[in-house]
């Protein structure tokens, strides 16, 4: 038997932009730029990332942010209504807003 390739469902590059927004936030909801260095610096240890997808990295960290979210305002609003939380998804948007000034010197 021939070997096959491995097809992936799910897209690294978004993977990478969700452990950034778990892990690379400072102590106001903000991109830290520290947190995602040490990130990519260990993730590139195991992976470098290609030119492309380094410049193509602050848009998945959007798209991730904003991903979670859309996640937390259906939870909160639509699903469990629960006043409390209901504008928690914002701190996403804020987040979000925070990346392409926050990943300058990161990408190439």
């Amino acid at each position: 038997m021939g070997e096959t390739a491995v097809e992936f469902l799910d897209d690294p590059l978004l993977d990478l932009g969700m452990a950034a927004v778990g892990l690379a936030q400072d102590g106001v909801g903000l991109l830290s730029h520290e947190r995602l260095e040490a990130l990519l610096c260990g993730y590139e240890k195991k992976r470098p990332l290609a030119v492309a997808d380094r410049a193509a990295l602050p848009l998945e960290i959007e798209h991730a942010a904003l991903i979670i979210g859309f996640h937390r305002y259906y939870r909160h609003n639509v699903r469990f209504p629960n006043p409390e939380r209901a504008t928690y998804h914002l701190d996403m948007v804020t987040f979000a807003g925070s990346v392409p000034d926050r990943v300058r010197g990161l990408v190439r």
